[in-house]
């Protein structure tokens, strides 16, 4: 009955409280690196219908694996794991709940057999792109140009710091074949603008530097630079500094997290995001689901004007929280939320049980809740969209 396994790994999680940092510091473990352990060592998760979440009540529970648990609620999804499994997940890189969307992958790459259907070089991926920072301090190594997308975003804003960098962009009027080109300098916006060949701004957006993300280098010795538009008089943006208290121990956990969390300001400042808060304020909130994951932001403006300040990436829970407004128009947030349940119903389509068995009935009556689900979604983006035309 009992298989291979690493017992120094074994005690350190039990006796060392789960922390296996380490271990990590030299090498990415994952449940693989324990040799396929008995199932009773991963433990169990006492979550069922109704069970309090960071999102809400519970109304769906999947038992993933021994010990991983994935509840639903009406608005958001997370996984739940047991204290064994948590624990063989590294220190930098580990919550008490996993939200669906990019926290996620981290369950996966740390336990892959509880997921022999995920790509495990895409769920690490995942985890290089959206947690750059959590997992350089996990496996000890520092990820290279064209690893991490966040990374090489950060590493190129960064080395071009001093540089006129484009910010806006529209057709000239006066020279055909040119664009006149706005830019940012220290990450601050300007008044100065620039003339640019249209096929260079092109093919500098198209084949830009990994991290450049479609941002082009302006050279004052090269491009003609134009009249300054006249300065505008600006009206300050909103600030919000309140935060309401987690609902659940595991949502004020995640808040704290982020709090927290430092980060590195366009000026170049690194600061907390409860200093930014503070010293700040928060402009409004927004939400994004893309490629069957849903990004929470928060964003800090000086100006109304500005067509975008600065964002940073929150959980659920933050997000929550926030007293900040929600700058999606209701007929966005209706098209994501279609979106949003139409991929949660093809994913439960897709899922096969034995006829007559009560897992079986169960997805049957999740299947049904989903259909309905993404019915009304998308009979409220009809709804919304027919407004503009009627008013």
């Amino acid at each position: 009955m009992s298989k291979r396994f690493d017992e120094s790994n074994v005690n350190r999680v039990v006796a060392g409280n789960g922390d296996l940092s380490g271990t990590f510091a030299t090498k990415g473990q994952t449940s693989a690196d324990f040799g396929g352990l008995v199932a009773d060592f991963w433990g169990s998760v006492d979550l069922s219908i109704g069970s309090r979440t960071p999102y809400g009540a519970a109304d769906h529970i999947e038992h993933v694996a021994d010990g991983i648990v994935f509840a639903g609620t009406p608005s958001h999804g997370s996984y739940k794991l047991s204290k064994e499994r948590n624990a063989a997940i590294p220190a930098p890189l580990r919550r008490s709940w996993y939200e669906e969307d990019a926290e996620s992958s981290i369950v996966q790459m740390f336990h892959p057999d509880a997921f022999p259907a995920v790509d495990q070089a895409a769920a690490e991926q995942s985890v290089k792109d959206w947690f750059p920072n959590e997992y350089e301090a996990a496996t000890g190594r520092e990820l290279l140009v064209g690893e991490s997308h966040l990374r090489d975003e950060q590493r190129w804003t960064e080395a071009h710091f001093d540089d006129l960098v484009s910010h806006g962009v529209q057709g000239d009027p006066d020279r055909p074949g040119y664009v006149i080109v706005g830019v940012r300098h220290r990450g601050q916006d300007t008044n100065r603008r620039f003339r640019v060949p249209i096929d260079e701004h092109r093919t500098e957006r198209r084949l830009g530097e990994p991290g450049q993300n479609r941002r082009i280098v302006i050279d004052p010795a090269r491009h003609e630079e134009l009249e300054p538009l006249p300065d505008k008089v600006l009206t300050p943006a909103p600030k919000y500094r309140g935060i309401q208290p987690g609902k659940t121990p595991a949502a004020q956990a995640q808040i704290k997290k982020d709090l927290d969390k430092l980060w590195r300001t366009p000026d170049g400042k690194v600061s907390s995001f409860r200093e930014l808060l503070e010293e700040q304020g928060v402009t409004a909130k927004s939400s994004y689901f893309q490629g069957g994951r849903r990004t929470y932001t928060v964003s800090f403006k000086d100006h109304v004007e500005e067509s975008w300040g600065h964002s940073y990436q929150v959980s659920k829970a933050t997000w929550d929280a926030l007293e900040a407004p929600d700058d999606r128009s209701p007929y966005l947030i209706a098209l994501q939320e279609q979106t949003q349940a139409a991929d949660a119903y093809e994913k439960l389509s897709t899922q096969r049980y034995t006829i007559g068995s009560d897992a079986f009935f169960r997805h049957q009556q999740q299947l049904l809740k989903a259909k309905e689900k993404a019915t009304h979604a998308a009979d409220r983006v009809a709804q919304l969209s027919k407004k503009p035309a009627e008013g």
